[in-house]
């Protein structure tokens, strides 16, 4: 659930979670409400969507876009385009690194009731 700003401001909104997270796609109504709004809590780190490539893309330039986009987090000049994004940097990642993804949904269904997520 997704709520308006507004309801984030007036104290309105049932939930903002949801609003938070949209938010964080949004960039500048981020900025908006960051002098707004007071954190009472969050989730977090946590893995995020990963940057993939085709499998017809050549393998040497998937090394390459995979060193280019890994080191990029300690390049000064893309530091301002990296914290807007809320990206601290990229890493490589296994199918292991979703766990902490599995364990909120697990822990987030198990709270809500739900035994078996469809």
């Amino acid at each position: 659930m997704t709520v308006p700003a507004n309801q984030v401001l007036t104290g309105d909104a049932p939930s903002v979670a949801s609003f938070a997270c949209m938010c964080c796609s949004v960039g500048d109504i981020v900025h908006y409400l960051a002098v707004r709004v007071r954190i009472i809590d969050t989730l977090g780190p946590a893995t995020i969507q990963p940057v993939v490539a085709a499998r017809h893309v050549a393998t040497t330039l998937k090394d390459d876009l995979r060193a280019v986009l890994c080191a990029i987090g300690d390049d000064p000049a893309s530091r301002d385009a990296l914290d807007y994004g809320f990206v601290a940097r990229f890493v490589p990642i296994a199918d292991a690194d979703y766990d902490d993804i599995r364990m909120m949904v697990a822990a987030a269904a198990e709270e809500a009731g739900f035994l078996v997520l469809r």
